[in-house]
């Protein structure tokens, strides 16, 4: 199918920034359930806030990707450099940890159209995730995040599926403003905690991320 030269510009060019950042509120489920999410992001730094977990913020230095995992009630953020989270197993990719999709979903697939949501130009791939099952994914170039993320059928028997993703709401603010606040909370290495506990959800937000998935 012939895309139009818009949807290739937006493709090409990535996202767009200015010093502000992007607040995307996701339902993530499946026919087990469902919870929300919502994601902040600007140029080097994105946070995960979900329901009932601690918002975690995640930022690219030099030597990788660091995590601080925040805990206003008890006044105090735990601390994760990239050599604590290697030493986990937790080898991230940035694109994917900042889009929440893998970038090989959309190298792996065709690009069916491209239509306007949230104010914003949609494409619409399909392809297969890394395990090899059908998906669907309604993707924000212009912003690099997705609108949609689901299987296009069910998984086999015996098989918990996938955990869609749906966009519900879509702002921009100035960073500042957008990210959760870490002023006035004691930061706290992590290897003086020992290793963390990490809800299931969340690990599965990021597994994709590693090497050879």
């Amino acid at each position: 199918m012939r895309i139009a030269s818009a949807v290739l510009l937006a493709l090409v060019a990535g996202p767009a920034w200015a010093g502000d950042a992007w607040i995307a509120e996701y339902l993530i489920g499946n026919a087990v359930g469902g919870k929300t999410l919502v994601l902040v992001r600007d140029e080097t730094q994105v946070e995960y806030r979900m329901e009932g977990q601690a918002s975690r913020i995640w930022r690219r230095t030099p030597d990788g990707v660091e995590m601080h995992e925040l805990h206003p009630d008890q006044k105090k953020l735990i601390a994760y450099s990239p050599g604590d989270l290697r030493t986990m197993g937790m080898v991230l990719d940035w694109e994917q940890l900042a889009g929440l999709v893998s970038p090989e979903v959309r190298r792996s697939s065709e690009i069916e159209e491209s239509v306007r949501q949230f104010g914003q130009m949609v494409v619409r791939y399909e392809g297969v995730d890394h395990s090899g099952q059908p998906v669907v994914l309604n993707w924000l170039p212009e912003i690099g995040l997705p609108a949609l993320f689901k299987a296009v059928r069910p998984q086999e028997s015996g098989v918990v599926p996938r955990a869609n993703l749906e966009l519900r709401k879509l702002s921009r603010l100035p960073a500042e403003q957008a990210f959760s606040s870490e002023e006035g909370l004691l930061e706290i290495d992590q290897v003086d905690l020992g290793d963390m506990e990490m809800n299931p959800d969340m690990r599965r937000l990021t597994q994709d991320a590693r090497p050879g998935r």
